[in-house]
């Protein structure tokens, strides 16, 4: 911004102008005094300066200026005090912000982004604590800042690092909390973290987050670690049924900390990791041009839907099924039924694997959750405070979705046909399959 002698208030990176039009940037400062020099001393070698006094307000010019004042290109100054400012109100990339800019006023196109880039940063840096070098420091800044609304502290094992931020409204609506889901997300976090480690509870068929949790690592240790400080932060907190996808660290933890629990596993996961692996082993096409082979994939697809004491016997009847395949498929095919028989049959417990009597047999709403806050950060691994200061929204908005339906008041739209057509489907197979049809 550009300030006159006289009526100013100092910045790091201020134009201060003159009467007589010469413009300066600070050079340095002692107690009571400002040096100056000209803001061309590095493009015309101009050696003029001034001494600003800061409690009288009096300059005195101290070098003379080799250039008119005519030579001051007005389009820079108009375009840094406009960026600068974007770049204080902004969370974008500054790149994106310098280009905002210039497409409102196409006429400061001559400018390039990288005259303005330390300018710009410069003034973000004003509008934030310091950027900290890793999660630890990032919770001794945090206790001292604005931002520490919904921190509730941080874990440690070993090098490992776990920073907990929720609400105390919360509390109460988590003893009535039977249902948990929780998620993690790696795009959205910032560098000093691995992953956001959301926790999330089903209020009648809403699914919310209520404790997100920056984790360092996916290791079993730290999972175990945070929860534990869960359970001591949140003792009402006592699910009864749980989902997740199939990470072992994550699920491990869960069903140690919260005793009892009735661990299943997202069926979307489920398929897609048999169709990765049906991707991998180049059945994709067999998979759209043979009718018989796609009807046997989707087949094992369904296998959850089963009763638990039903799985492996029906595993076993599809496995010996015979299809009209090449000898080159055929040897693919045998891999891939190796493949769930040892990942999915042998190592998955089969009451995590069926989901029978789950109203829920997907842990999309914690998916689309993360989904809708990518959208809202835009970057991949944003700044640490811009970052909490979007989840410091999000949870405040939690808090006021969980007292719309304390009153009964909707929170989400109408579900879709399609959705009731699936579940009224599936309450038909589950019924003839009940009743031996």
């Amino acid at each position: 911004m550009d300030y006159v002698w006289g009526n100013y208030k100092h910045k790091r990176g201020t134009i201060f102008t003159t009467p007589d039009g010469f413009k300066y940037s600070q050079h340095k400062a002692r107690p009571g005094v400002i040096y100056l020099r000209c803001i061309l001393h590095q493009k015309v070698k101009c050696k003029g300066s001034a001494k600003l006094n800061s409690e009288s307000n009096t300059n005195d010019p101290l070098k003379h200026h080799n250039h008119l004042v005519s030579d001051y290109n007005t389009e820079v100054l108009v375009l840094k005090s406009k960026c600068v400012s974007a770049a204080r109100s902004s969370h974008e990339r500054l790149s994106k912000v310098f280009k905002d800019v210039v497409r409102d006023d196409p006429s400061l196109i001559d400018v390039s982004y990288k005259t303005l880039e330390s300018a710009m940063y410069r003034a973000r840096r004003e509008i934030e604590p310091p950027i900290p070098k890793g999660a630890t420091e990032f919770c001794q800044l945090i206790v001292s800042s604005d931002f520490s609304i919904y921190y509730k502290g941080e874990v440690q094992v070993g090098c490992e690092t776990g920073v907990l931020f929720f609400s105390d409204k919360i509390k109460i609506s988590l003893s009535e909390v039977d249902h948990i889901y929780f998620d993690g997300a790696f795009y959205t976090v910032p560098s000093q973290a691995y992953q956001l480690w959301t926790i999330f509870a089903r209020f009648g068929r809403n699914v919310l987050p209520v404790i997100h949790c920056l984790l360092t690592s996916k290791h079993e240790e730290i999972y175990t670690a945070v929860l534990a400080r869960i359970h001591e932060l949140v003792p009402q907190l006592k699910p009864i049924h749980g989902m997740s996808d199939w990470e072992k660290g994550a699920r491990n933890a869960v069903k140690r900390e919260f005793q009892g629990i009735h661990l299943r596993g997202c069926h979307f996961h489920y398929t897609q990791c048999i169709w990765r692996i049906i991707q991998k082993l180049g059945l994709s096409t067999v998979y759209h041009n043979n009718a018989d082979f796609k009807k046997l994939v989707r087949s094992f697809m369904t296998l959850p839907f089963l009763p638990e004491d039903q799985i492996i016997s029906v595993f076993n009847q599809l496995e010996v099924r015979d299809l009209p395949l090449s000898e080159v498929h055929m040897n693919q095919y045998t891999i891939f039924r190796k493949y769930l028989r040892r990942q999915w049959i042998i190592s998955i417990p089969r009451n995590e694997l069926s989901i029978f009597n789950c109203q829920h047999v997907t842990n999309n709403g914690a998916e689309n959750y993360h989904c809708r806050l990518k959208k809202d950060i835009v970057v991949s691994h944003p700044r640490i405070w811009f970052f909490v200061e979007i989840l410091n929204k999000v949870i405040q908005d939690t808090d006021l979705d969980i007292q719309r339906l304390a009153k009964g008041i909707n929170i989400t739209r109408s579900r879709k046909l399609k959705d009731i057509q699936n579940d009224s489907f599936r309450a038909q197979c589950k019924e003839k399959l009940v009743s031996g049809l």
